[in-house]
């Protein structure tokens, strides 16, 4: 199973959306929290993206919560 990292804030109501989304599903997930890492920041800065929650899956950027995009990226 592959392993999904998420880039999300602790403020924000559609990443705690997307966590439990992830959680239920059963999926593994490493979350990253650009509110509180500069470095994390700048990681998104560097794919050229802006919004969160953000989830990269293999080859695959998601840029907002997206179940079905999950999904298909998780080979569903």
């Amino acid at each position: 199973m592959k392993t999904i990292t998420m880039y999300s804030s602790d403020v924000c109501p559609r990443c705690k959306e997307a966590k439990k989304f992830l959680e239920e599903k059963g999926y593994r997930f490493v979350e990253r929290d650009v509110r509180t890492d500069k470095a994390v920041r700048q990681e998104l800065r560097d794919m050229y993206v802006s919004g969160f929650p953000t989830f990269v899956i293999g080859n695959s950027i998601i840029e907002g919560f997206d179940p079905k995009g999950i999904e298909v990226a998780m080979g569903e």
